[in-house]
């Protein structure tokens, strides 16, 4: 099959009607952004940054924007950034979900990724991507039927430079191994107290709850404000 090249504008990607790409996703959680709609054009919501969110007093309409982190091209590290909406979002969560009960991490792999109808909780058609992963299960083990662009052990870090820490530091290195995993805040304790004995367990389980991320372990979380896009 022949895919089509990304767009690409400013590190976000998107397609075009019907046109279908591959890609592999960074980070099984997108970032969650509110967005007020003027006259066609989206803007941003400040309602969780401020006190005050001018267009929600005015009560102009908003909507949740899901923003995932995605590589587009073999053994380029660079993560782009792909905006979906709600359909989307749901399509692209029970898929992981699958992969996640064959035993496979959903960023590990690559995507068909088209550009067409997706069906909302109600049944209506409305405009979205479809994803297909390309892999197939043979024996409850997960076979690549290509070669994902990123390997684990490349993948970039999920921390910028200039980061201010929530979590502390070491904890977050000592679990890049585990990020993205499916984890409940009980496992994931059990796994920091194994690795950590040095901080208490009251210290561990707030760090557990701040980095389980809808039933995974998201690293981005170790950090203040680090996914501004």
């Amino acid at each position: 099959m022949d895919y089509s090249d990304w767009v690409e504008s400013n590190g976000r990607v998107w397609l075009h009607d019907s046109m279908t790409a591959l890609g592999q996703f960074a980070y099984v959680n997108p970032i969650m952004r509110a967005h007020h709609w003027y006259n066609g054009k989206k803007k941003r919501c400040y309602k969780n940054d401020y006190e005050k969110c001018f267009s929600c007093e005015k009560g102009v309409p908003s909507q949740l924007d899901y923003t995932y982190g995605i590589f587009t091209a073999s053994k380029d590290k660079t993560i782009r950034y792909l905006s979906t909406n709600l359909s989307t979002h749901n399509t692209i969560q029970r898929s992981f979900a699958q992969l996640f009960e064959e035993n496979v991490n959903p960023c590990s792999i690559l995507y068909e990724i088209h550009r067409g109808k997706v069906k909302t909780a109600t049944g209506r058609e409305v405009k979205g991507y479809n994803i297909t992963g390309l892999i197939d299960i043979e024996d409850g083990v997960g076979i690549n039927a290509r070669p994902a662009f990123i390997e684990e052990v490349d993948r970039p870090s999920p921390f910028p430079e200039d980061a201010k820490w929530v979590v502390p530091r070491m904890i977050a290195d000592g679990l890049l191994d585990k990020d993205g995993h499916e984890f409940d805040l009980i496992s994931l304790f059990l796994v920091m107290k194994e690795r950590f004995p040095s901080y208490a367990d009251s210290e561990l389980k707030q760090f557990c709850i701040r980095l389980i991320n809808n039933g995974t372990l998201d690293l981005r979380r170790a950090v203040e404000n680090a996914w501004e896009i």
